[in-house]
């Protein structure tokens, strides 16, 4: 619904200028609209990447955790699980591209040596060592390329939200406010015409008296 205007040159200047604005701002956007898409393919890519070798060291891990389970037992396994056990230190760091920010993560090795793993080496067998140097290098893996997963998916809703204002501008101020110009444009003319007719009306009046 068109709020109502006042028919006058003042607002038909305004009415221009918001229409400026708005092509200015559309254009704006569809230029970060077309860089926000190029960059999603690219981190499609890389996340597609990513998550394939997730699933190959996953599936390794999970076969390497099978064998240790099967020949050392759930006993054991326990046991060597709460002596590894450890922190993991990680910073983030984010940058910020095209209103989106860029995480990414230095975090220290998660693969250690067999000694350093705290349980004793002639009471384990390689299977366990196996076991923990897989789900290490898993975990290592993922801190390193867990930030092109999250970029891909800032990057996807940041697309969303600048195409949803692009056809916002496009399709409802745009209109709206082309339509407020014609209008007014029309009533101004319009009461020139009556001006005129008005002024010629009273020019008539004068030679009539004279």
């Amino acid at each position: 619904m068109s709020r109502p205007l006042s028919p006058t040159r003042m607002t038909l200047l305004r009415e221009r200028g918001a229409i400026a604005t708005a092509e200015r701002g559309a254009a704006i956007l569809q230029d970060k609209r077309d860089a926000l898409l190029r960059e999603l393919h690219a981190a499609a890519r890389d996340a597609l990447a990513f998550r394939q070798q997730v699933a190959d060291l996953g599936s390794r891990a999970t076969v390497a955790l099978v064998r240790a389970l099967g020949l050392s037992g759930q006993g054991v396994l326990r046991s060597c699980a709460l002596v590894a056990r450890r922190d993991l230190r990680a910073e983030v760091h984010v940058r910020n591209l095209w209103g989106v920010r860029i995480p990414s993560i230095t975090a220290m090795p998660a693969v250690r040596s067999t000694r350093d793993r705290g349980y004793g080496l002639l009471a384990t067998s390689a299977v366990i060592d196996d076991a923990a140097e897989a789900h290490e290098r898993l975990v290592t893996f993922v801190l390193q390329q867990a930030p092109k997963e999250i970029w891909l998916r800032r990057l996807a809703a940041e697309l969303r939200r600048t195409s949803r204002k692009v056809s916002t501008l496009e399709h409802d101020v745009l209109p709206q406010v082309r339509d407020n110009v014609r209008r007014i444009a029309d009533r101004l003319e319009e009461q020139e015409r009556e001006d005129q007719y008005r002024l010629q009306l009273c020019l008539r009046g004068d030679e009539v008296r004279g």
